[in-house]
C-alpha cells in the first residue's frame, strides 16, 4: 500500500513539474509603452531569458509567447541597446534560428544584472548563451560554425575569439 501511495504522489509531482516546464514566465497583460514600463519588468525578463535557455525548442507555443515578450522588451528598452553585425550573427544562427534569441537574451541578462556593460562583454555573454543552448537542446540541427564555437569554448578560447573575430567582422 505504501508503495502504491508513493507512486501516486510521485506521479503528481512529475505532472506538476512537466506543467511548470511548459508554462513560460511571461507576465499576463504586460504593458511596454512608456520608458518607465521597462524597468518594472526586469525580473520578468531575466526569468523569461532563463526559461528560454532551459526550455526545448519543441515547446513551440510557449516559446513564441516568451520570444515575443523578450523582443518587445529589447526593442523598446531605453537602457538596453544590442548592436551586432547581423551577417556575422546569422552565420551561427542560420540552421538554428532560435540561437538568435539566446544571443539577445544572454546580452540582455548581463546588461540588466550589471551596470556599464560594454559591447564586448555583451557579445561574449550572447555568444556563450548561444553555445550553451546549442549544446543543451536535443532539437538542434548540427552546424559546423556552431560546432567550432563549442570547441573554442571547451578549449577556453571563446572569449578571445569573440574579441578578435566576432567583433571585427
Amino acid at each position: 500500500m505504501k508503495k502504491v501511495l508513493f507512486v501516486i504522489i510521485l506521479g503528481f509531482f512529475a505532472l506538476g513539474f512537466k506543467a511548470n516546464a511548459q508554462s513560460s514566465p511571461v507576465p499576463g497583460n504586460y504593458v511596454l509603452k512608456a520608458k518607465e514600463d521597462y524597468a518594472k519588468y526586469n525580473e520578468d525578463i531575466i526569468k523569461t531569458i532563463d526559461w528560454l535557455q532551459q526550455t526545448p525548442w519543441s515547446a513551440e507555443p510557449e516559446r513564441k509567447k516568451a520570444n515575443a515578450f523578450l523582443m518587445a522588451w529589447i526593442t523598446g528598452s531605453p537602457t538596453i541597446s544590442i548592436d551586432v553585425n547581423a551577417d556575422v550573427l546569422m552565420k551561427f544562427c542560420g540552421k538554428n534560428g532560435e540561437l538568435l534569441m539566446s544571443f539577445m537574451g544572454g546580452y540582455t541578462k548581463l546588461s540588466i544584472e550589471n551596470k556599464g556593460v560594454t559591447k564586448l562583454q555583451g557579445d561574449i555573454a550572447g555568444v556563450k548563451a548561444m553555445v550553451y543552448k546549442y549544446n543543451s537542446d536535443a532539437g538542434r540541427v548540427k552546424d559546423k560554425a556552431m560546432e567550432n564555437l563549442v570547441k573554442l569554448d571547451k578549449e577556453g578560447k571563446l572569449e578571445d575569439w569573440v574579441k578578435t573575430d566576432f567583433e571585427k567582422k
